[in-house]
């Protein structure tokens, strides 16, 4: 999927700067801000009888401050780089007052009134660099570490049937707004477009640029870090995977890709100790932009061609390397000799009780494309051989030559395929298209039992973040309207959001009844997965497409769109905060009852 991220992009923008700024000395004005759908400033001390100045420095929508008890502050809606004052915040006596911004639900704060001339001045603080991202840990108050209560998320899709569903190991939906940053790393050799993968307490990210970190996943710190990258025309921009003690790190090359293919490079979970490099596809032109799963011994793989150049032959893949040594135990070429295309963005999903491997495939190059192209292949996990296919999109060239020729329209299949049941027990397996439809197959026949339209396709995608499935819904971006979904089972619609805006590029992940994703908007998003509605919108100072993984009740997020530089960042609930909110909110429901009483 990251490989059709790169692709699709080309060179969109990012939006909107985020701000943090505390408040200025007593007796004065002081400031609160909004930004990324979110306060930026959710917890304000203000001195009796200071002045509140609220700015809007969100690009996507207009805000507010209005008490949550009526009467006590309030101020009118403003745009985007305009400011207001709240009136009546300087008539408030000492106390804490809870606020809330009358569009957007998930949005509260709280007003801490001290004696006069409690709130010393900070230091002047200036707009970010909009090229040097702030650090997301610095965003909004922080959470102290804690253990991680239990789970691991060691793949890209969290696991082999490619769920990205997290479980019970995620924070439940009341505790889901009051999500804090704990901790964050910076990579400064380039950024994070992977999923964080996570195991035995250790989290694990690489960096564009070739840095692999481990990382303790309850604290931030860092355990060790490995320079995989050797070339100048290497870097990794997928997702790592942990097996058996051993990282596993594909390596993508740059350039023409005639003098060395793509790599896995296994690492010591331990210390970062290199183990063994392998080349596992030595095509011309063959390179890498899926990730690697590991199963029964094997580290399984696919590759893709470079940028999808028509004047090289190449012909999709998946390798199988043995885990202890890197030797090569099979590998499927997935067009016959003389066609070429059938790439692999996706990551590998494997049924293990059938020993099965399924990969999704995109187009030809050029010339006439195989019925393997556009299609959902099943293959022999212990031999690669091709075992069934089922091709959605015939005919679908990215490049057409000769008079009357036409392209087609790239409708990959670039989201990872996942297992799931259907309503009535049929072991399906899933699959999201650029077509914008949402396939369900029989695993057994790979013929459809359902599909659904959830968007327009394009050549940027109608799906091509990869889905999450919880048993009970599968989640998913439609990438042009920039919103999410969900379907039943049978494959009926259950909700859309409304969102609207930015592209949706990146992966979806479930944990615990709620559905997270991130994308340009520069936020992490997260709702409750039966309905949809949004619980909390957290800055993340950058934009995002790794996904997030979910893990001991933290929530791990990546920063970065292959630029300079990007953060790994770890969330956990604030339950201190949670239990003191309420508690408010039950006293407020008290009083009310009182009053109705």
């Amino acid at each position: 999927m990251q490989g059709e991220l790169r692709r699709a992009m080309g060179a969109l923008a990012g939006v909107g700067a985020l701000l943090l700024i505390t408040a200025p000395a007593s007796a004065a004005e002081q400031q609160a801000y909004a930004v990324g759908l979110m306060y930026a400033t959710p917890a304000i001390v203000v001195s009796q009888g200071d002045t509140l100045r609220f700015n809007n420095e969100d690009p996507v929508a207009a805000h507010n401050i209005l008490s949550d008890t009526a009467g006590q502050f309030t101020s009118p809606l403003v745009a985007q780089g305009q400011s207001t004052l709240v009136s009546g915040v300087d008539k408030l006596a000492p106390g804490t007052y809870q606020f809330h911004c009358q569009l957007h639900s998930w949005m509260h704060g709280a007003i801490e009134v001290v004696a006069a001339g409690a709130v010393p001045a900070p230091p002047p603080v200036g707009l970010p660099d909009p090229n040097n991202p702030p650090d997301p840990v610095d965003l909004l108050p922080h959470a102290t570490p804690a253990p991680l209560s239990g789970g691991d998320w060691p793949f890209y899709g969290k696991d082999l049937a490619n769920s990205r569903d997290g479980g019970a190991n995620g924070p439940s939906y009341n505790e889901v707004p009051f999500l804090k940053p704990v901790w964050s790393d910076q990579a400064t050799d380039g950024d994070f477009v992977g999923t964080p993968v996570v195991a035995g307490g250790t989290l694990v990210a690489a960096s564009g640029g070739g840095t692999v970190f481990g990382i303790d996943a309850s604290t931030g710190k860092v355990l060790w870090h490995t320079d995989v990258v050797s070339a100048s025309d290497e870097l990794v921009e997928a997702t790592p995977a942990i097996a058996d003690g051993k990282v596993f790190v594909p390596i993508a090359g740059v350039g023409d890709g005639k003098t060395k293919g793509p790599e896995i490079q296994a690492l010591s979970l331990a210390d970062g100790a290199p183990l063994w490099r392998a080349v596992y596809d030595t095509q011309v032109g063959a390179t890498d932009y899926g990730s690697p799963v590991v199963w029964d011994g094997k580290v399984l793989i696919g590759a893709s061609g470079q940028n999808g150049d028509p004047d090289v032959p190449f012909r999709g893949s998946v390798t199988a390397l043995d885990e202890r040594t890197g030797g090569q135990v099979w590998q499927s070429l997935l067009v016959p000799p003389g066609h070429n295309g059938a790439p692999v963005w996706d990551t590998p999903t494997v049924d293990t009780a059938t020993g099965i491997v399924y990969v999704g495939t995109g187009n030809a190059y050029s010339g006439t494309a195989a019925d393997t192209t556009d299609a959902i292949v099943a293959l022999d996990g212990q031999t690669g051989a091709i075992l069934r296919h089922f091709q959605a999109t015939a005919n679908d060239v990215f490049t057409a030559s000769g008079a009357g020729a036409t392209t087609g329209p790239d409708y990959d299949f670039g989201a990872s395929p996942q297992l799931m049941t259907g309503p009535n027990g049929q072991k399906l397996v899933g699959d999201g298209q650029k077509s914008g439809t949402y396939w369900a197959f029989d695993r057994a026949t790979l013929q459809p039992a359902w599909s659904f339209m959830t968007g327009a396709g394009s050549p940027l995608g109608g799906i091509i973040g990869s889905t999450a499935y919880d048993g009970t819904h599968v989640y998913g971006p439609d990438t042009p309207g920039g919103e999410q979904w969900a379907l039943g089972l049978d494959g009926t619609p259950a909700w859309v959001s409304a969102d609207g805006g930015p592209l949706h590029f990146s992966a979806t992940s479930v944990a615990n009844g709620v559905v997270y994703d991130t994308d340009m908007s520069e936020v992490l998003t997260a709702r409750e997965a039966s309905t949809g509605a949004v619980l909390a919108k957290i800055p993340l100072g950058g934009e995002s497409y790794g996904g997030v993984a979910i893990a001991g009740g933290y929530v791990f997020a990546a920063v970065g769109t292959q630029s300079g530089s990007g953060y790994i960042v770890g969330y956990r609930a604030d339950t201190g905060v949670a239990t003191t909110a309420s508690r408010a909110r039950a006293g407020l429901r008290s009083a009310r009852a009182a009053r109705r009483g």
